[in-house]
């Protein structure tokens, strides 16, 4: 994160969603642009229905929701599904939104920095996300910090499987998107420990696997 990045975010909070913010949500998505909100659930149709609201606020066994808020308004929403994987891994799959007057000033790399370290907490150990693939802003952001990712490519999107890395005890660092963090611990709050169910579907993002909205997945 560079300077400019570093006062652009220094009065964001980045603090857990709850079912309290769900009108402050569903305002904040109907704000995207028709360009934005496409790029993140694959339509430009805001998905503000009380189903959707629902998942966005992070209720849901296996959902983790974060919120960047400035002065008591949302202007970022992240989201991670954690799916049970071979061999004993647990992936999460994540999508981020940011408001477009904010976009590029290092607030959705917060937020992924955020979820990684959420799901590390909670025994995470690979990260998947869906992008489309004229989603070239967000490509090159992934490829830069995670060089070693997977890509699977269709048509219209690329999918990406890449390693949450492992620090050892007292090792520094978050990995990729690491820098300044924003607002309280990740840890602090939440269910440090607890493994989920995986019966939620994840929801259709840009940044993110889909389930329910169409996306790189059926």
């Amino acid at each position: 994160m560079n300077r400019t990045q570093a006062s652009a975010v220094a009065s964001v909070e980045i603090r857990q969603a709850g079912s309290g913010d769900r009108d402050a949500i569903r305002d904040f998505l109907a704000a995207l642009s028709p360009r934005t909100n496409y790029l993140r659930f694959f339509t430009t149709a805001s998905p503000t229905t009380a189903a959707m609201l629902r998942i966005l606020t992070g209720v849901g066994d296996n959902v983790d929701a974060v919120v960047a808020a400035e002065k008591e308004t949302i202007i970022g929403h992240a989201m991670a599904v954690e799916k049970g994987g071979p061999r004993g891994t647990d992936t999460v799959e994540i999508g981020v939104v940011v408001t477009d007057a904010r976009q590029g000033g290092g607030i959705g790399s917060a937020l992924v920095r955020t979820l990684t370290a959420r799901a590390k907490a909670r025994g995470a150990t690979s990260v998947a996300m869906d992008v489309l693939a004229e989603n070239r802003q967000v490509l090159d952001m992934i490829e830069n910090h995670w060089p070693g990712a997977r890509r699977d490519n269709s048509t219209a999107c690329v999918t990406i499987h890449a390693r949450l890395p492992q620090h050892k005890e007292g090792q520094k660092g978050d990995g990729p998107f690491s820098g300044r963090r924003l607002g309280r611990r990740p840890w602090d709050s939440g269910r440090r420990g607890q493994r989920r169910p995986t019966q939620q579907p994840a929801a259709g993002v840009s940044v993110g696997r889909s389930r329910d909205l169409s996306g790189c997945s059926p």
